[in-house]
């Protein structure tokens, strides 16, 4: 009876590895590719199609959900079996459709020096796009263009479009739906066209991110055995985002609910300092 009494006890001080929940909206409906992160860590994962989502904590934490066209919530990860999301009203400015004819059309990038693709972990990695004399003559978005590394034959991805914060951070998201596009297997640059949005390129400039989705159809796993023979388990969520190696002090990084920017401490005072930068470009046209 006392061994009984024991192995109750014990279970019932056991906390799961990962915890596991749904996400729905008012109407009771799956929200999907929700994200879904611990507050100011770097733990994070997505909501998917289903609404479902698995995250792997221990012990009890605050719990970050954040979707377009939702009120970001924070609850207890005690209590996130079922999550549901108040949706936002937009205000809609007046949008004037002109019989405009495209003259002039011209890519934008930061830079061509491409670096390698790489896992990141649950973040998002953005660039800030400064406005220039260039973007004034061209102000309409057009394309946008990802280099994305893929063993998968179709894979997902978010892309966000931001505005500028008087910090100097990602802000107010431009679009007002989210905008999921699909890259498929190997290296590859693919263009993606963005004209139906009516983007117009901000006087203060602006911020994109790519946000890769961590749910079970980007999902590749890779079995392998280790130097000591144990069995080494290799799990990828494509594609991943190539990066840029650029000279600069700081990166745009969110996670845990927040965006944040990054400053790298100089080596010495003779070297520049260099971070990677998504490598992401601009097609733009008048």
């Amino acid at each position: 009876m006392n061994k009984i009494i024991m192995f109750l006890l014990l279970a019932s001080t056991i906390v799961p590895a990962q915890i596991k929940g749904k996400v729905i909206d008012a109407n009771n409906q799956p929200i999907p590719y929700v994200n879904i992160g611990v507050q100011n860590e770097k733990i994070g994962t997505n909501s998917e199609e289903d609404g479902s989502f698995y995250l792997p904590i221990k012990e009890e934490k605050m719990i970050v959900f954040s979707a377009l066209g939702y009120e970001k919530k924070i609850v207890p990860s005690s209590a996130i079996q079922t999550v549901q999301l108040v949706s936002t009203t937009y205000q809609l400015n007046d949008v004037i459709i002109t019989n405009k004819k495209e003259t002039r059309i011209f890519e934008l990038s930061l830079t061509n020096s491409i670096s390698q693709a790489f896992e990141n972990g649950p973040k998002i990695d953005a660039i800030y796009f400064p406005y220039g004399a260039k973007i004034k003559k061209n102000r309409y978005l057009k394309k946008i263009g990802l280099f994305t590394e893929s063993n998968i034959e179709t894979a997902s991805v978010k892309i966000h479009f931001y505005n500028v914060t008087p910090s100097g951070l990602p802000g107010e998201e431009l679009i007002t739906k989210d905008l999921i596009v699909q890259v498929k297997k190997g290296s590859r640059k693919t263009y993606f066209d963005i004209s139906d949005y009516n983007l117009v390129f901000p006087r203060e400039g602006l911020f994109i991110a790519v946000e890769r989705l961590l749910i079970e159809k980007n999902k590749w796993i890779k079995n392998s055995i280790a130097i000591d023979g144990s069995l080494k388990i290799q799990t990828i969520y494509y594609p991943l985002l190539f990066y840029n190696f650029v000279e600069k002090d700081f990166t745009y990084t969110y996670y845990g609910g927040n965006w944040y920017k990054e400053l790298k401490k100089r080596v010495d005072a003779t070297t520049k300092n260099r971070v990677f930068e998504p490598a992401i470009s601009l097609i733009l046209t008048n």
